[in-house]
């Protein structure tokens, strides 16, 4: 296991050791590696209010039956585990080689996509029914700020995501994504600073960093600050116009802006 994961957070060191472990057992020899990215890879992971974010590379594809048992055996470990559970992608070497954004996986769970995987037939869909837009800024952010768990490493396998790429897959979320998450509203952030500077920021840093330069929503976003530390995953109803008033600001301000990269983004 990656001696950068936090030696002091011993419950998310053993929870991750039985992640790995059950991951070897789902996948078996197909399984290439095991990588680590979000808030446990940017030391801003906190068991009362995070989750782990993982992709896992493999050899060849998945069988219908692979993909429903990696399921099945991926929930079970995600409710004994932090509070928003396991966020896991499956996708092939070649995929990664070969494939461009949006990329296609062999299998994705989180509890947010459990309604999806749960009805019937999931397991049979082709590829384009299986490309995900988010695997591209997870792949940036892996490749800025990862950990491998076990396997090459992390430049060895996955591809260098463009400015402009990333771009594109992070403007398709903020879009589509309703503000209705302290996470939401926190993204809206970080994502701001990096189309400033290229600095690829955690949640909690990009909210600290917006801060001064929004005194029209700093109750607002203090607020958002104190849910988040208390493990808050809705926000609160009383906050949804303010929400979506404030999103609408953060995309008219960047449109004003016009945002170029002051200085270019970490060297990988």
């Amino acid at each position: 296991m990656s001696s950068h994961i936090p030696e002091q957070d011993e419950q998310l060191t053993r929870f991750l050791g039985r992640f790995q472990n059950k991951l070897r057992c789902i996948l078996g020899a197909k399984l290439i590696g095991i990588y680590i990215h979000g808030s446990v890879a940017q030391n801003a992971f906190r068991w009362e209010r995070s989750d782990v974010d993982a992709l896992a590379v493999v050899s060849e594809r998945l069988t219908a039956a692979e993909r429903l048992h990696f399921v099945e055996e991926i929930r079970a470990l995600s409710v004994e585990g932090p509070a928003k559970g396991i966020e896991v992608s499956v996708l092939t070497e070649a995929e990664l080689r070969w494939g461009a954004h949006p990329y296609v996986t062999e299998c994705h769970y989180s509890p947010f996509w459990d309604e999806y995987v749960r009805e019937a037939g999931w397991e049979n869909w082709d590829e384009e029914s299986r490309r995900d837009e988010d695997i591209t800024s997870h792949i940036f952010n892996l490749r800025q700020r990862g950990i491998v768990l076990e396997g090459p490493e992390i430049t060895a396998l996955f591809p260098v995501i463009s400015r402009e790429t990333f771009t594109e897959s992070i403007a398709y979320d903020e879009h589509d994504a309703p503000v209705d998450m302290v996470d939401s509203v926190m993204n809206l952030c970080r994502y701001h600073c990096f189309l400033r500077s290229g600095a690829l920021l955690s949640k909690e840093e990009g909210l600290q960093r917006m801060l001064p330069e929004l005194p029209a929503y700093e109750a607002f976003l203090r607020r958002i600050l104190r849910e988040f530390y208390a493990g808050t995953v809705y926000l609160d109803e009383a906050l949804a116009e303010t929400a979506e008033r404030f999103k609408e600001e953060m995309l008219t301000k960047r449109a004003k802006e016009r945002i170029a990269p002051k200085r270019k983004p970490p060297a990988e």
